[in-house]
């Protein structure tokens, strides 16, 4: 019985040690800017954070993007189509109310005035 994990797909790897691999990377990449950034003046090393934070924000897009796919990809392997689409609607429903109430709340606390001491 094969087991899928990360990088299966992607990699074309049946290696579990691969996964582990590219976390390991991520790990001493972030290390070595954190002690490299250290030895930079202050407006050189916002620089350098701000160039490396592009590539870093269109991964997390991406990402993020890839999560919900592979669940119902997931879901659906395992219960059919039809319950892992109802599922995901579920949850995009909750997400927006969830996101209603809390734009509602935070609209809500910035128009209040400030309240004087008496």
């Amino acid at each position: 019985m094969s087991r899928r994990h990360c990088c299966s797909g992607s990699c074309r790897t049946r290696s579990d040690a691969n996964g582990g691999v590219i976390v390991f990377e991520l790990a001493l990449f972030a290390v070595v800017f954190i002690v490299l950034g250290r030895r930079l003046r202050p407006a050189a090393a916002m620089t350098t954070g701000l160039t490396v934070l592009v590539p870093a924000v269109a991964l997390v897009v991406i990402v993020a993007n890839s999560v919900p796919v592979i669940g119902v990809g997931l879901l659906s392997a395992l219960t059919g189509a039809l319950p892992a689409s109802i599922v995901f609607a579920c949850t995009l429903a909750v997400l927006a109310v969830a996101a209603l109430i809390w734009r509602r709340r935070s609209t809500a606390t910035s128009s209040t005035p400030p309240r004087g001491d008496g």
